[in-house]
Formats: C-alpha cells, sequence, structure tokens
C-alpha cells in the first residue's frame, strides 16, 4: 500500500506539472487532492487520539495505587481487585 505522503506528493506534482490548468476542475486533480488529502489527517488524529487514550488509562491506573477514585468511564477501574480475581470457567 502506497504512504499517504508519496500519494499526496504525487496529486501535487501532477497539479504542478499542469500549470495553471491543474487548478481546473477538467483535471481531475482538484478532487483527487480534496478527497485524499484529508484522509492523511484523518489517520493522524486517529494515532494522535489512540496515544492519548492509552495515556489517559496508563495515567488512572497508575493513580489507583494512591487511593485516588476513577471518575466516570472509567469507574469500573475502582474495583480493581474484584476484576482481578474474576476468572472464567468456560472449556470452549
Amino acid at each position: 500500500m502506497l504512504s499517504f505522503t508519496l500519494v499526496q506528493g504525487g496529486i501535487e506534482e501532477c497539479r504542478k506539472l499542469c500549470g495553471g490548468h491543474g487548478y481546473l476542475c477538467s483535471s481531475g486533480l482538484l478532487e483527487l487532492f480534496a478527497v485524499y488529502v484529508p484522509a492523511c489527517t484523518y489517520e493522524g488524529n486517529n494515532t494522535v487520539l489512540l496515544l492519548q487514550v492509552a495515556r489517559f488509562l496508563m495515567k488512572t491506573v497508575a493513580q489507583l495505587g494512591s487511593g485516588k477514585k476513577p471518575v466516570g468511564t472509567t469507574s469500573y477501574m475502582g474495583r480493581i481487585e474484584h476484576l482481578m480475581q474474576c476468572r472464567c470457567d468456560v472449556q470452549r
């Protein structure tokens, strides 16, 4: 699979090679650029969001030792002792 940067650079290079005509709708490059380039940003944002959530969860787990109770959607982590003792008896 081609990287986003490579494809984005290719689209931009084609637009430049067309001169002023690269900005015309008839070139098809504007639509290609408009559809494809935001996908690069979405990919980056997903990575950043994933890292931020992981950092938040690790910070929450670290605070459990100091007695601070988690709130909101992470409040279940306050029952960590119980959760760690739960076992599943399913064999298959």
